[in-house]
């Protein structure tokens, strides 16, 4: 399916350069010109101090993935339960 739409404000244009790029922000406002957000579930981490992008994870992050991963498996629940109550 293709969708023309014709941009009305500089914030209806892509903000991303690449495919690469595209960021959640995109993807949601994308959607909303589309009129099709689907329900989105965010789980996010809050830390204290802001360090330099590394490939490696923080202790403060490594400790806080058991309750990222509980808050993914009962969203996914939540999900499955309104989809299938039976």
């Amino acid at each position: 399916m293709t969708i023309a739409v014709r941009p009305r404000f500089a914030s209806d244009f892509p903000g991303a350069l690449s495919a690469l790029d595209i960021g959640l922000r995109d993807l949601v406002e994308t959607a909303a010109l589309t009129g099709r957000i689907p329900e989105i579930h965010l789980i996010t981490v809050s830390i204290e101090n802001v360090r330099p992008m590394v490939m490696d994870l923080s202790a403060e992050i490594n400790r806080s993935l058991p309750g990222v991963a509980a808050e993914a498996r009962r969203v996914l629940d939540t999900i499955s339960t309104e989809a299938d109550p039976g």
